[in-house]
């Protein structure tokens, strides 16, 4: 039997949502690269620390990749952009009160925690178009 989708117009406004979402995330967690400098003279810190905080989206994407897959599976896809965005919210807050030269822990924990949250949502990107669209428009909405 062939199901049926249901096409709703709304679909492209949570698709752009959650593009905006998945654009914010990749600004957070990409942040320090561009602010090196900056961050090695305010925080007294090596380039080698400032590229840890860098790479630690990439480190933990790869960690949890599979957690993530399964949590997809097991709780859906809204279940998981609600956690990657209070992961988001939470990692930038904590972020935040780091702007004081001492607290670069903060910042560190900060960016684990918004990395954490893109685990979860980066691999829904290339899903979401084919779950809530018929398969003539699947192309148009991951561009």
């Amino acid at each position: 039997m062939c199901q049926q989708r249901t096409v709703s117009k709304k679909r492209f406004v949570i698709l752009s949502l959650f593009s905006t979402l998945t654009a914010i995330q990749f600004g957070i967690n990409n942040e320090n690269a561009v602010i090196a400098n900056i961050l090695m003279k305010f925080y007294n810190i090596s380039a080698y620390a400032v590229n840890f905080a860098s790479v630690s989206d990439n480190v933990l994407f790869l960690l949890l990749m599979i957690p993530s897959s399964y949590s997809i599976k097991k709780f859906g896809v809204r279940k998981n952009i609600m956690f990657g965005a209070t992961c988001l919210s939470f990692g930038t807050l904590v972020k935040s009160f780091s702007a004081k030269s001492n607290r670069f822990h903060l910042l560190l924990t900060g960016q684990y925690i918004a990395a954490i949250g893109s685990s979860f949502t980066y691999p829904l990107f290339l899903q979401l178009p084919r779950i809530w669209f018929p398969k003539d428009e699947i192309a148009t909405a991951i561009s």
